[in-house]
């Protein structure tokens, strides 16, 4: 039986990826930063495990804790709405920490142990949409970045 690990399980796509494979009988992973046992039914394959993507050492405890992962799915992220030139920098910065670098923390904390296994790596990253509206541009802008560096994990040592 296939495990899956999602990041940012607490709402949103997040909650509904979870629900959806508790439905197919895979063993969850179902991450957050404040765990709540109470989102999703309970389940023998449904495991709730805190998470902070911009915390290494939250990483390596969630990472230990999962055991073997078979799909890593990045879903944890902050959103900017608003004009982009109004937002503060402070909070540009947080999203930018959690949007791109955890994602690829929790890519190099997966990889290594996908390689060790021999499974096929082959991260992917799906774009919510082409629109971009004034409002969102700084929030699409981080995920665009993330896609690419997901995408680029498929040809190591390939320009990206």
């Amino acid at each position: 039986m296939k495990t899956i690990l999602i990041t940012g399980s607490s709402s949103g796509y997040g909650l509904e990826t979870a629900r959806y494979f508790l439905s197919k009988g895979w063993n969850v992973i179902a991450t957050m930063r404040k765990p709540r046992e109470d989102l999703l039914p309970r389940s023998p394959l449904l495991r709730v495990l805190p998470l902070d993507v911009t915390d290494d050492k939250s990483i390596e405890a969630a990472i230990a804790a999962a055991g073997p992962i078979d799909v890593l799915v990045n879903n944890a992220g902050l959103g900017v709405v608003g004009a982009f030139e109004a937002t503060p920098m402070p909070h540009i910065r947080k999203v930018f920490e959690t949007n791109t670098f955890g994602v690829m923390a929790m890519c190099q904390a997966v990889l290594g142990h996908h390689r060790q296994r021999n499974l096929q790596c082959d991260p992917r990253s799906f774009p919510a949409g082409r629109r971009i509206y004034r409002q969102q541009a700084g929030h699409r802008r981080f995920h665009r970045f993330a896609g690419a560096r997901t995408r680029a994990l498929r040809h190591p040592g390939q320009a990206g």
